[in-house]
């Protein structure tokens, strides 16, 4: 304990001023979600944790591109995120790379391969008819499909989705972005998004570790519609 006490102290000095604020807002914002955590379990803290930096680190980051929080939710008291620029509006949704779900792929392009883990996006629902039925085993194989739009989400539902990779990368600060209209669509329901999807922590034509980026390519797409 005393040597690794020892190599903690060591590493704080070595670091710069700037190394020592950014690790301050980080650890700020993560305590101040923690106390903001209402009934908190492990899921919800960790998205509290990953909806906190995205508000308080991430967003004013990109500020000077004249994306900023919308008013309403400037308080970190809504769900979900909303951005607002020349009166669009951009709906953010956060969700995590779970440990247990964040399997390790490999996506094929042509003669090149990326790096990808796979992304098990379901609605948080508090004991919904279908998860109860599926839970508890009263549901028989063709049952199970009868609630989709319970369970997965709409392309309607949000504009962006903001994917956080503590699971895999170790820091809260780390996000993939992409737009949900580029999401791969669930197989029975077109208006439908597939459960799992295959995040690539390298930046590519559909994943982004820059919101700004993905911002951009949001207002694009809206133009041309």
């Amino acid at each position: 304990m005393g040597n690794s006490v020892k190599s903690l102290k060591k590493l704080i000095d070595e670091c710069s001023d700037t190394n020592r604020h950014e690790w301050t807002d980080e650890a700020r914002t993560i305590l101040e979600a923690v106390r903001r955590t209402s009934r908190p379990t492990k899921w919800k803290v960790k998205h509290t944790i990953a909806e906190a930096i995205l508000k308080k680190i991430t967003i004013p980051s990109i500020v000077d591109s004249g994306w900023n929080l919308r008013a309403t939710q400037a308080d970190n008291s809504s769900p979900g995120v909303v951005l607002e620029r020349d009166g669009m509006l951009a709906r953010v949704e956060i969700v995590l790379l779970q440990p247990a779900t964040a399997k390790f792929r490999r996506i094929y392009r042509g003669q090149h391969s990326e790096s990808a883990y796979a992304l098990e996006m379901q609605k948080r629902q508090i004991q919904t008819k279908a998860t109860k039925a599926i839970a508890f085993g009263e549901a028989n194989e063709s049952a199970k499909g009868d609630y989709p739009s319970e369970r997965s989400y709409s392309f309607s539902d949000f504009d962006i989705l903001a994917v956080n990779t503590h699971a895999v990368t170790r820091q809260w600060p780390d996000f993939r972005y992409t737009l949900s209209a580029l999401l791969r669509q669930h197989p029975g329901h077109q208006s439908l998004i597939k459960t799992v999807q295959l995040v690539s922590l390298r930046p590519n034509d559909v994943w982004t570790d820059d919101l700004g980026v993905c911002l951009e390519r949001f207002s694009e797409l809206s133009q041309e519609r």
